[in-house]
Parts: C-alpha cells; structure tokens; sequence
C-alpha cells in the first residue's frame, strides 16, 4: 500500500510539472496505478475494529473520502487554478497523496 501512494504521489507530482508532451502518458498511468490502492486500503481498513463494527467503518470513511476526493480536493485544485497556479494545484495534490507513504509504513495491519 506504502508503495502505491508513493508511485500515485510521484505520478500526479509529475502531471503538473510535465511539458504538454507528456501529460497524456501521465493521464492515463496515474489512475492505472492509483486504484491499486483499493484492495489493501480496504483490507487495512477492515481490521481497525473488531469484526462487530467492521461494516460501520467502512460504511462511514467511503462517503468520507468521496467529499473530500470529490469535492475538496477538486475544488482546492480549482482555486488554485483561478489564481493562476493550476499545475502547483496538482503538484500539491501529489504530494498530499505522497504523504500517504509515510503513514503507510506505520500501520499494522492484523493478520487475522
């Protein structure tokens, strides 16, 4: 999981610093890699809680996480882009994403 948000962080970095040239590689690579994340983001969110609470949890990070990747990131994305920084938008973007690695490495995951 650490390693997908590193390459998704770098990937998005890399789409708001890329000549035109490049962007459509980028744009297609990074959602190639970034839903890599679900299968381990969910089985790592299934073992927060006890077996009793596990469908209460994710019942409530997906809207969660739909507001803020829907809605707030985009529309941060977009402020920055009426500013006139578009591309440091994504950029920042990317490396929010890329702070995810660190977290990753932290988390213990139960095997049970």
């Amino acid at each position: 999981m650490a390693t997908v948000f590193l390459i998704t962080g770098i990937m998005t970095i890399l789409l708001g610093t890329v000549s035109s040239s490049w962007v459509i590689l980028i744009v297609f690579l990074q959602p190639v890699v970034a839903v890599c994340f679900f299968p381990p983001g969910f089985a790592a969110l299934s073992s927060i809680g006890p077996p009793s609470t596990r469908s209460v949890i994710v019942s409530l990070t997906v809207p969660a996480a739909f507001l803020i990747g829907g809605g707030a990131i985009p529309a941060g994305i977009g402020m920055m882009g009426d500013a006139g920084s578009l591309g440091l938008g994504i950029v920042l973007t990317g490396a929010l994403i890329g702070t995810g690695f660190l977290f990753a490495l932290f988390l213990k995951i139960s095997r049970s």
